[in-house]
């Protein structure tokens, strides 16, 4: 039996643990926000805020170079009470890359990356990782996804978010290329390999963002 076909068999096993399992739980640090500004001048690096897809992205149906739009679902204050960033405000991204599953067992991937917010008539840059995601399967319930799995279970699972040594440890990593973006886990096997429309995403901005002249 090889290699793959052993990764393959333990991949499968472990989706279905993960699918019986609500939630997946890491160490508190994996995920911090930066405290609150004083004013809404400018959003700082590492704040967090919840997204959800406005449309489905697939390896069925999605390309590399795709944009794809998230709509911010909790608006962020700034210490002073101003709006820094309104419930509703649109999020801009492009699919960087796809691989999808190739056989039972074969975790299909996609990396998105997050390139502007749009709000109020106005257009601002914006980076983001996502460090959370609560997918579902089509016709499933939800599974929550509480950051990042580790290794070849983080593969197994829908949502999972996967690192660079992730992606080696499941023999991806070349598979993906170079590209920015956060790479996450569709599933294995037989799957519908998708991140729907609705699911719901834990964003941690990178850079600090201007919102206006200070």
């Amino acid at each position: 039996m090889s290699a793959r076909t052993i990764l393959g068999t333990s991949l499968a096993v472990l989706m279905i643990a993960g699918c019986r399992s609500a939630e997946v739980q890491t160490p508190q640090n994996d995920i911090r926000a930066q405290p609150a500004p004083p004013d809404a001048s400018m959003l700082p690096a590492n704040t967090l805020l919840r997204a959800e897809l406005n449309s489905t992205l697939s390896t069925r149906s999605s390309r590399v170079g795709e944009r794809f739009s998230a709509r911010v679902l909790d608006g962020i204050r700034a210490q002073n009470g101003e709006v820094m960033i309104p419930a509703g405000a649109v999020i801009h991204g492009t699919i960087t890359a796809l691989d999808p599953s190739e056989q039972q067992g074969d975790p299909a991937l996609i990396r998105l990356n997050f390139e502007s917010m749009e709000f109020q008539g106005r257009t601002f840059p914006f980076a983001a990782e996502v460090v959370d995601t609560e997918a579902r399967l089509e016709g499933e319930r939800r599974l929550a996804r509480r950051g990042a799995l580790r290794g070849a279970a983080a593969g197994a699972v829908l949502g999972a978010v996967l690192s660079r040594a992730d992606l080696d440890d499941i023999l991806k990593g070349a598979a993906l290329g170079a590209g920015a973006g956060t790479v996450i886990s569709l599933g294995t096997g037989d799957v519908d390999a998708a991140l729907p429309a609705g699911t719901e995403m834990t964003l941690r901005t990178t850079t600090p963002i201007q919102l206006r002249a200070t």
